[in-house]
């Protein structure tokens, strides 16, 4: 396979016409149209068995089905993230540019930013990168000091050696040196005053910045092969780093550092000890549970007088920091539902019947009533309304992020919730609304069971013994999982949960497609099936179930493309 040319929608070059208009140049999904609703290049991707297949399901231990669509697509744009970060790193600069706040959003796909369907190039995206390339080589340029951390000017040979191998993420070819040299003669004489050494640096960091080279993950490894060393190191980067690789991952790569299962294990699992992956693995969670989501709680502050909008963001970095400390503990999967640790400051400390001093969030082992995710008062109160709980969406959520149960709204208008009447409690609102006709099938065993195993916490995640006058009932079936199996409080639920087959092979799946940055396939079963086994049976860290995903041919093996 080719590698991409080298192209760019620059109009500086353009007008120079050194090189063509931005176009398809790789073998891959770069369009300059934008996508269809099968990802660029339009289309679904085909059903298949095996490695290089394409959509199907995924049958797991628990009897879980996951319906997939990866498409293996080889060249994968970076995300708004791993874009600001790598042109921080390629040019040595001391802090992001925050140019990519104004780049269009990215159209959601999938489950989490990085799935490969979502990451191709717009027409307005395209000129974004163009705007802020310019922007940004005008700045290095007219920073002496930020030119000569990359490099002599005056050997422009070395300077773009040094500077596009980082963008480009392994060594030049020869071609591509010929035309970036162009490039930068070209732009040293292209501007009336100025330095032509500097002017020629600015056009060349302008042209680097617009390539697919940099813009891209490109992996041009035959089909069915181990991919090389650079195109792995580059994928354990934006994984582990969301960055663009080291120059001294780099060098290791190049050297054949990572061309053995032995060499790629232990580069990994010297990445999964650097601060670099908690964050990896705290945007995983974030992406997963929407810790995000937070930023909208809003409730009646007569109900609850000492809330205010500014808790929204101490709830959203406390959980933050609890899949943190998770991670960094060396914990399983378990402990997201059964873990008493929890993170409060002086403002929501009272919430959970502590109290604490200063605005910094302290770690604080709360009693066997608060298990796990679930009973952090960010959780309940953004599944809640402005005065009550609302179990029928705090059981979705459990659905949907720890059964992946695929909940889908019942056809035409939901009818809201009647009002409360003297001595009914919320449970019992709920129930006389959905549990009766057509609705009874999802909410009376599915949905609302474990929503109404939280009922003993308000809207603001505060525990309660009561409900409008009358014993608050917490005790349910959960008919979704095997058994049927009974629960009188959220402790014996997160209990259930955290020892059901179906809940680990969902939590393995989602690690899954974040690692691998696509849906899985049925080509993955293998890897799933035995990484499930080590969850349940040995309650595996995270860790290391990212260990064994990136060490393994699902991620080192180069894939045929879906059409």
């Amino acid at each position: 396979m080719a590698r991409c040319a080298l192209v760019m929608p620059m109009k500086r070059v353009l007008w120079l016409g050194l090189i063509p208009a931005f176009a398809l140049a790789c073998t891959g999904r770069l369009s300059e149209e934008g996508a269809g609703s099968g990802g660029p290049g339009g289309g679904n991707p085909s059903s298949g068995e095996g490695p290089g297949g394409g959509g199907g399901t995924v049958q797991l231990p628990g009897g879980l089905k996951v319906e997939g669509k990866p498409s293996y697509y080889r060249v994968v744009r970076l995300t708004h993230q791993q874009w600001e970060n790598s042109v921080r790193d390629v040019l040595l600069l001391p802090e992001h540019t925050g140019l990519s706040s104004g780049f269009s959003p990215d159209p959601p796909d999938g489950k989490f930013q990085n799935n490969e369907r979502a990451l191709y190039i717009s027409d307005t995206l395209r000129i974004d990168y163009q705007r802020s390339a310019e922007a940004v080589a005008e700045m290095v340029a007219g920073d002496p000091a930020a030119l000569a951390r990359l490099g002599d000017v005056a050997n422009p040979d070395a300077f773009i050696d040094v500077v596009a191998r980082r963008a480009f993420r392994r060594d030049l070819e020869d071609e591509e040196r010929v035309a970036l040299r162009s490039i930068w003669d070209a732009g040293a004489n292209l501007f009336e005053d100025g330095d032509p050494a500097t002017n020629g640096a600015r056009v060349f960091i302008e042209a680097v910045l617009q390539t697919p080279q940099f813009l891209f993950r490109v992996e041009t490894s035959p089909d069915g092969s181990r991919l090389s060393g650079t195109e792995l190191a580059t994928k354990l980067s934006f994984l582990l780093r969301n960055t663009t690789p080291s120059d001294e991952l780099l060098d290791l790569a190049i050297s054949g550092g990572l061309d053995t299962d032995e060499g790629l294990a232990s580069v990994v699992s010297s990445m999964l000890a650097e601060p670099a992956s908690s964050d990896a693995v705290l945007a995983f969670h974030e992406q997963l549970f929407g810790l995000s989501r937070y930023r909208s709680i809003l409730k009646n502050q007569q109900a609850f007088p000492t809330y205010t909008e500014a808790l929204n963001d101490v709830l959203y970095e406390a959980d933050r920091a609890f899949f943190n400390r998770l991670y960094t503990a060396g914990f399983g999967f378990r402990e997201i539902l059964t873990s008493n640790i929890a993170f409060v400051n002086d403002a929501t400390a009272p919430f959970y019947g502590l109290t604490a001093s200063g605005p910094e969030l302290t770690e604080v082992t709360l009693g066997p009533e608060r298990p796990g995710f679930l009973t952090r008062i960010g959780f309940l109160a953004y599944n809640a309304t402005l005065n009550d709980p609302d179990p029928i969406h705090r059981g979705v959520d459990i659905n949907n992020k720890i059964l992946c149960a695929k909940l889908e709204p019942p056809p035409g208008e939901i009818p809201p919730l009647p009002d409360f009447v003297p001595g009914m409690t919320n449970r019992e609102r709920v129930q006389a609304h959905t549990e009766v006709g057509a609705c009874k099938g999802c909410h009376g065993g599915v949905i609302n069971p474990p929503g109404f195993a939280l009922e003993n916490f308000d809207a603001m995640g505060q525990i309660r013994t009561t409900d409008n006058g009358q014993p608050v009932d917490t005790s349910g079936v959960f008919t979704i999982l095997e058994g049927e199996p009974a629960f009188s409080n959220i402790t014996e639920l997160a209990s259930i949960l955290a020892e059901n087959s179906v809940a680990h092979s969902c939590y393995v799946v989602h690690l899954a497609e974040y690692a691998f940055a696509r849906d899985v396939g049925p080509g993955d079963t293998d890897l799933l099936t035995t990484l499930h086994q080590e969850s349940i049976d040995r309650n595996t860290s995270i860790g290391e179930l990212l260990l064994a995903m990136v060490t393994s041919p699902d991620f080192t093996t180069a894939r045929t493309p879906n059409p």
